[in-house]
């Protein structure tokens, strides 16, 4: 399930203003450009969109069947031989009744359970002999008012594409929705509401409920309730079945390649016959934003929640439909919320700060409020700072406007992403496709293509001034119903008065005009005479070509066709985390964190976001067991600004202060929120406690990672930098002789010896703890009723390459009969997680790990499973059928990544460190379809012993005492 953000403001009534309330997904690209004019209207499309002045994707392919249902085709190759499917119904959670709250979204997951032709528990199953995993390839979403269910195929031939249409019909017009099925469902819905229960959502649907009233978003979330998910009847959810799943409130999307016209044809074969329903279609009730309190004051108190002051400009929804007009405006509006934004997070570095960071946006609340916010993230303890900084900022934007190097900064950036897109066009994923289509639905917008934004941007970027800025940022802000939202850990005591005495004594400071900036050119763009090339080699039967430079710094070279106008980069530098101390904890995240905010010598972090504004490029480094790095995609036009960057990095490391600050800042916020997950605490807390307490592994708590700064940082981190070994690898569009004239100006440009300290005879070594009688029990701040069983076996490192995919094997098989047991049959749980990691570092280091979200009632059972498919795995070969759906995924991931950018980066990131490691590449594939049901038979046998065995167990403090007595 998933649930989509919302946002408000606040504005004149107290001449303040500033929030952004964050539901679950980010805010930050709300605003679109706009895209490309023409000289004359454009006519409606089959689906009643009307005609304007924008210019459609000509490549869509739109219809509607005599039943009423509206479908679009287009063909697209990326990924090559694959599609991607969309099944959008024109309902969600703001369409149910008191007495059917979460029955949209529990109808969604009844689409996986049972139709006339396909029996309970085999839709899932079909899909993954076909190649699709369940998850990744094969989901569904439920929002407040559609509900959207997705394929992603890898391959179009008759068989795949008819399945994918059967299973889709299946969904539209079969389900059975059987009282059994049901009620095995119902605990896996209600373990799913007990996993998302998080502080983020409660604090979510508060916000909604405050500055939404009049409208049922707040008490509408899709998740429903406890009560009636409980209780419903199957007879209940197939009438809401009935009124919403019919023909003229479906749409089919389906984008990939194939033939269109072939695709047309399957459509009208298999869901011309869906009978139409009679009646009109019951509309969705998005209720009457209230706006007649003028300001409002809210508070959301949670004990794990960061500190946060939201303001909101709350207005009516006003459609005003999609056209050339309402995206330059939207175009001007994103300018002014960057804007606000930048001076949001550089305000966050200064010394004495009392904010963390910050954004701001105008945006639109499921078409049933227009919205202004901005968010300010508060010092631990500290709202009124959050307050202060909020208002102030605010009224400074409003009194003295915005800069021409502001606009010019945020301008750059919006430009440099709209080329960017054009220039990949052709690379664009089918599945972004697909979903922008079916965006585009509910205000009947247009559907477009990345050149065309980018056209219609250059007709209007002279229009996009500061005065256009900042009239824009004064309207934004002046109209509509404010709403201040402070998120705390305590109660603020006499709320109203409270806060109204903060904003009053913060008013009487004058805010003064925002200095014109002038930014710095960037610095680093000589690093001293080239490198020269001393080898240059071809590995013929993978394309690779390795090139190794005086200074010993090594590049790696693979062209491909897959994705024009991208290049997937990656960056080694020294042996990474284990050339840290163990009694560090949390240096490595320490250093991965605030890399970007330590910046450079010559640049601060400030001065280095506007050098960069307008370049396609990865700003900092990270660390790992291995070593220290960064990798991700530019393009043609940015790899000499990317390497110049990293080189820039790995010469001149800034090790600035305003690190050691913003750290302070993050650290109690993210740890709060950090032991308010159950599922969270899992992945980051076992890592330390299977390597006996090394510092190096998860994450630490929050006195250890306060006590992390760049000094310390500086000590371990710049003899790797300094000296360590380079190797560079570059995959994708990219044209060979100037890449290696780039890195030859860059890193190959370097003074290197190659030789760093040598590590510690015991840097190496990581001891497994030893088996415990009782589980290890580890305490969340959390709701009582979230609890995780956690299983660990070890077993060793990555040196045998089919030992190691055998293992990962396994925990996909696993994974399925742990989803069909604990799930399907128990439902007592929403989604077990596996996994096999083996280190390529640490010697015989490594485990298999199950972590299981269940109600602590639930805990024994859920154990019992999972010893029973253990025992399963141990004891007998495991059957064809299901190695063939734990191991066909694969095989269609691997040939499906194959044809990616970043597959190839990472496989050639160690071509001539350490080049036996290609081979994983040469045989991964044959060694997938080669393991036997024995093999898998044997490594379990190795592998899943009791004397392996470690156990560990995730309760709340309160259930954690109890049990403990």
């Amino acid at each position: 399930m998933q649930i989509t953000c919302s946002i408000a403001k606040f504005g004149r009534a107290s001449s303040l203003a500033i929030s952004i309330a964050l539901c679950i997904a980010p805010l930050a690209a709300q605003a679109q450009p706009p895209a490309q004019p023409t000289e004359q209207k454009t006519a409606s499309n089959a689906w009643g969109h009307p005609a304007n002045d924008l210019t459609p994707d000509p490549a869509i392919r739109y219809g509607v069947l005599p039943n009423g249902m509206k479908y679009a085709i287009r063909q697209n190759q990326t990924p090559k031989g694959g599609a991607s499917v969309r099944l959008r119904i024109g309902v969600g959670s703001i369409a149910e009744a008191e007495n059917e709250l979460g029955i949209a979204h529990l109808l969604e997951h009844m689409a996986f359970n049972g139709s006339t032709n396909v029996p309970e528990g085999e839709m899932v199953k079909m899909l993954e002999r076909l190649g699709l995993a369940f998850g990744p390839d094969t989901n569904a979403v439920t929002k407040f008012d559609e509900t959207i269910y997705m394929l992603e195929i890898p391959r179009t031939d008759d068989e795949m594409v008819d399945a994918a249409l059967m299973l889709m019909r299946e969904t539209a017009s079969e389900l059975t929705i059987s009282p059994a099925a049901l009620d095995r469902e119902r605990g896996v819905v209600l373990s799913e509401m007990q996993t998302r229960n998080s502080p983020q959502l409660r604090q979510a649907k508060q916000q909604l409920s405050d500055v939404m009233p009049g409208t049922p978003f707040g008490s509408r979330f899709p998740i429903g309730t406890a009560a009636v998910l409980a209780n419903v009847s199957a007879d209940t959810i197939r009438s809401f079945y009935r009124r919403y799943y019919r023909p003229d409130n479906a749409t089919l999307v389906l984008v990939g390649d194939f033939d269109p016209a072939i695709i047309e044809a399957k459509i009208k074969a298999r869901f011309t016959s869906w009978k139409p329903n009679k009646a009109a279609v019951i509309p969705q009730n998005r209720g009457k934003l209230d706006t007649s309190k003028p300001f409002n004051i809210h508070n959301f108190v949670d004990p794990s929640i960061p500190v946060k002051a939201d303001i909101y400009m709350m207005r009516p929804y006003s459609a005003k439909g999609d056209n050339k007009a309402t995206r330059t405006e939207k175009a001007i509006d994103a300018v002014a919320g960057a804007v606000l934004s930048q001076r949001l997070q550089k305000i966050a570095l200064e010394k004495d700060t009392r904010i963390s960071g910050g954004y701001a946006v105008k945006t639109d609340f499921f078409y049933a409020a227009n919205a202004s916010a901005m968010s300010v993230n508060g010092k631990e303890g500290d709202w009124k700072g959050a307050v202060t900084v909020a208002e102030q900022e605010l009224r400074r934007a409003l009194t003295h406007g915005v800069t021409d190097a502001e606009v010019a900064e945020a301008l750059a950036n919006q430009e440099n992403q709209l080329k960017t897109a054009a220039a990949q066009a052709s690379a664009l994923p089918s599945g972004q496709i697909a979903d922008a289509i079916v965006a585009t639905l509910e205000e009947k917008a247009v559907a477009d293509t990345p050149e065309a934004r980018l056209a219609l941007f250059n007709t209007i970027k002279p229009s996009i001034t500061r005065d256009a800025v900042n009239a824009a940022l004064r309207k934004a802000w002046s109209e509509g119903s404010s709403h201040f939202h402070i998120s705390t850990k305590e109660p603020i005591p006499d709320l109203e008065k409270t806060v109204m005495a903060t904003l009053q004594e913060s008013m009487k400071v004058a805010v003064t005009a925002p200095a014109e900036a002038v930014a710095k050119a960037f610095a680093y763009d000589s690093f001293g005479p080239a490198g020269k090339v001393v080898s240059d080699k071809k590995i013929p039967d993978l394309d690779i070509r390795t090139v190794r430079f005086a200074n010993g710094v090594m590049l790696n070279l693979k062209r491909t066709d897959f994705e024009p106008g991208k290049i997937a980069f990656g960056l080694r530098v020294g042996v990474g985390s284990r050339g840290f101390p163990a009694d560090k904890p949390g240096l490595n995240l320490f250093m991965s964190s605030m890399a970007a905010t330590a910046a450079l010598e010559a640049h601060d972090a400030n001065e280095l976001r506007q050098a960069l504004a307008g370049h396609t490029v990865a700003n900092g480094l990270y660390i790992s067991d291995s070593h220290v790095g960064q990798a991700g995609v530019t393009t043609p036009a940015d790899i000499e600004m990317q390497m110049k960057l990293l080189a820039a990095y790995v010469s001149a490391f800034g090790y600035r202060p305003e690190a050691d600050t913003l750290w302070a800042n993050l650290v109690p916020g993210f740890t709060g929120q950090l032991a308010a997950n159950p599922i969270g605490l899992s992945q980051v807390k076992i890592p330390r406690l299977m390597a006996s307490g090394d510092g190096r592994f998860g994450i630490p708590e929050n006195e250890e990672l306060l006590a992390r700064n760049v000094t310390e940082l500086k000590t371990y981190l710049l003899p790797q930098l300094k000296n360590g070994a380079v190797e560079i690898s570059l995959a994708g569009d990219i044209d060979e002789t100037k890449a290696i004239d780039i890195v030859a100006r860059t890193f190959g440009a370097l003074e290197r010896s190659g030789k760093i300290p040598a590590l510690p005879a015991d840097a190496l070594k990581i001891a497994i703890p030893a088996t415990t009688a009782e589980p290890i029990v580890l305490t969340h701040a959390g709701k009582d009723d979230q609890a995780v069983v956690s299983v660990r076996w070890a077993t060793t490192d990555d040196n045998d390459m089919r030992s190691d995919t055998k293992r990962k094997l396994l925990a996909d098989v696993m994974q399925i009969r742990l989803t069909d047991l604990v799930r399907e049959e128990l439902g007592a749980t929403y989604s077990p997680i596996t996994s096999a990691f083996a280190s390529d570092v640490f010697p015989d280091f490594g485990y298999i790990s199950v972590d299981i979200v269940a109600d602590p009632s639930k805990m024994e059972t859920v154990n019992a499973a999972i010893g029973r498919v253990a025992a399963e795995m141990r004891e007998k070969p495991i059957s064809d059928d299901l190695l063939l759906r734990a191991r066909k995924p694969l095989v269609e991931k691997f040939d499906r990544e194959s044809r990616e950018n970043k597959f190839w980066q990472a496989a050639i990131a160690q071509a001539q460190g350490d080049p036996a490691r290609l081979e994983r590449v040469r045989q991964m594939r044959k060694m997938l379809n080669e393991i036997t049901p024995a093999e898998l038979h044997a490594t379990a046998q190795q592998y899943l012993t009791d004397d392996r065995r470690r156990d560990f167990r995730i309760l709340s403090k309160t259930i954690a005492a109890q049990q403990a007595g």
